[in-house]
C-alpha cells in the first residue's frame, strides 16, 4: 500500500500487488511508476493515432501498422517542446499538425500551408516543427532547406 506518493499520479492511495516476492517494496513501486509511461503510450496510440483502428487481416500488414503507429507516435514526441511547461500532449501536437497542407513548388522546395476560417492559406515556417526534433536529435541529419526531387 502507497500513502502520501510524491510521484506524478500521486495524492490517492495505491495498492500494488506483485507475485515476485524477492522485490523491496521500493522495486515494487519503482516497477510501478516505469510502467506508467507504458500505459500512457497506449492510450494515446489508440485514441489519437489509430492502433485499434487496423483492419487489415494479413500479418505482415498488421505489422507495419503497428511500427507506423510507433513511428508517428515518436515523431510526435520528438515535436514537443522540451522547454514548455506543461508539454503538450500527443493530441496537441497531432491537432497542430492536422491542418498543415503541403506544397511541393515548382523547383522541388517544400512549402507548408495552413488553412485559416476565410478560406486562405498562411505559410507556415517549417523550422518551427524540425527545430524540436534537431534539439533532441543533434547528429541527425534534418535538412534547412528541404528539396524533393
Amino acid at each position: 500500500m502507497i500513502k502520501d506518493d510524491r510521484g506524478p499520479e500521486g495524492g490517492r492511495t495505491k495498492y500494488l500487488l506483485t507475485s515476485d516476492l524477492s522485490l523491496t517494496t521500493q522495486q515494487v513501486v519503482q516497477w510501478y511508476r516505469r510502467r506508467w509511461a507504458v500505459e500512457v503510450f497506449f492510450r494515446d496510440a489508440k485514441q489519437h493515432l489509430g492502433l485499434g483502428g487496423c483492419e487489415a487481416r494479413r500479418p505482415e500488414l498488421i505489422i507495419s501498422h503497428v511500427v507506423l503507429v510507433c513511428v508517428a507516435y515518436t515523431l510526435l514526441q520528438l515535436l514537443k517542446p522540451s522547454s514548455a511547461v506543461p508539454r503538450p500532449s500527443v493530441c496537441a501536437i497531432k491537432d497542430d499538425l492536422a491542418p498543415l497542407v503541403m506544397l511541393v513548388l515548382p523547383l522541388g522546395e517544400l512549402m507548408a500551408q495552413r488553412p485559416l476560417p476565410d478560406g486562405s492559406l498562411e505559410e507556415i515556417d517549417l523550422e518551427h516543427f524540425f527545430q524540436p526534433v534537431r534539439t533532441r536529435l543533434p547528429h541527425l541529419a534534418v535538412a534547412h532547406d528541404l528539396v524533393f526531387t
